[in-house]
């Protein structure tokens, strides 16, 4: 069932589709096309651009779940600058590309940590700096969402390592100053002196 109107060589109007889903908004030559909105069966919708079909330029999709991404859109992905919030609180602005999160980016979890640096297919990965909610600060080199590579943490404490990491753990050569001034400065294996 369709109610629609022509303006400017588009079609505007009401479409449902068999499966149900709904499109409010303007086609062009038998695809949504311009601005729309789709509400889906499932719960899903999204409010934005369209071009031949596919989420293109500014739009809004919100999930069931309460999970909203806002932001740019290209061949129907996420891709631009976006902001992502999902329904636990968990907020991500920054870069998007083909689906994923890529590029410089920000997250802030609920629990008050906040990672703010470099993204690559979803994950942590390239410089960043981490941010835990008893104030220790991680900043380096990061991959597959864990320090790795050069970097230094400081605990609140004031205790300091600096040197190399693999695996989140820290690992080859570094140096640890406790707080209360003891160095401790040579090989680390697994988090531990070597």
């Amino acid at each position: 069932m369709a109610d629609l109107w022509f303006t400017f060589g588009y079609k505007q109007g009401t479409f449902t589709y068999p499966n149900g889903d709904v499109y409010v908004g303007e086609q062009q030559n038998g695809t949504r096309h311009g601005q729309g909105k789709i509400r889906y069966v499932g719960g899903h919708s999204y409010e934005g651009k369209w071009d031949n079909d596919l989420k293109s330029g500014q739009g809004r999709y919100t999930w069931p779940s309460g999970s909203v991404y806002e932001g740019n859109w290209q061949k129907g992905k996420q891709d631009g600058l976006g902001r992502y919030t999902w329904s636990d609180g968990k907020v991500h602005v920054g870069g998007y590309h083909n689906g994923v999160i890529q590029g410089h980016g920000r997250m802030a979890l609920p629990d008050g940590s906040v990672y703010e640096g470099n993204w690559q297919n979803d994950k942590q990965d390239g410089q960043g700096r981490y941010t835990w909610p008893d104030g220790s600060v991680y900043e380096g080199n990061w991959q597959n969402d864990k320090p790795d590579g050069q970097g230094r943490i400081t605990w609140p404490n004031g205790a300091v390592y600096e040197g190399n990491w693999q695996h989140g753990l820290r690992h080859g050569q570094g140096k640890h100053v406790e707080c209360d001034g003891t160095v401790y400065s040579g090989l680390w294996a697994n988090d531990r002196h070597a």
